[in-house]
């Protein structure tokens, strides 16, 4: 089973930035890592329409999270999207089907906003691990974004200094990921290898 990583921050806590650094990062020692969000399903409808929300203005935001807000009441659209992909390795973006083996891809980084979200998924999937970008502000555009700090994560990211100390945080937090998947391997040949 791939390892599932659930990022969440506030809007313009650096996500983006922190997880393009770990995935270069885990990239160069030869991983398969595979970047969706919560929200993708309605950003994809969004974009269907030619709405574009990759600038992310609060307007943006807004209107992503309203959105989903409706597909989740609706029939719970976004969380089975993801659980799709996760399982399936695929996810139909309109008009252009995009596919993958699941069995190739190592890691999922996930990104979600409301803490009840986060802790379905740590109910559905063994292996999770919650992070939190903090830039050092509580920049709520959105309803979703007043409960990012009400949640417990496994690991707390700091992005209040310069580029490069993100950089660093990513590059040690992408060793983390490395050395706990090599346990885990180590672990399943030894159980392999006592029952073979």
């Amino acid at each position: 089973m791939k390892r599932l990583i659930i990022i969440n921050g506030t809007g313009g806590a650096g996500k983006d930035t922190f997880c393009n650094y770990v995935i270069k990062c885990l990239n160069q020692k030869d991983y398969v890592i595979w970047r969706y969000s919560y929200v993708d399903f309605a950003r994809f409808i969004l974009s269907d329409k030619g709405i574009d929300t990759s600038k992310k203005t609060n307007k943006d935001r807004v209107l992503l999270a309203g959105l989903n807000k409706l597909l989740e009441e609706y029939d719970d659209i976004p969380f089975k999207d993801c659980c799709q992909l996760i399982n399936d390795g695929f996810f139909k973006d309109m008009d252009d089907p995009y596919e993958y083996n699941p069995e190739s891809v190592d890691i999922i980084l996930l990104d979600v906003r409301e803490p009840d979200v986060i802790e379905r998924f740590k109910t559905v999937y063994d292996d999770v691990l919650t992070v939190l970008v903090d830039n050092g502000t509580t920049n709520t555009v959105t309803k979703e974004d007043e409960g990012v700090f009400n949640y417990k994560y496994d690991r707390i990211i700091s992005n209040t200094r310069d580029l490069d100390f993100l950089k660093h945080q990513a590059e040690v937090f992408a060793d983390e990921i490395i050395d706990a998947s090599n346990v885990k391997r180590c672990r399943k040949n030894k159980r392999e290898g006592a029952n073979g």
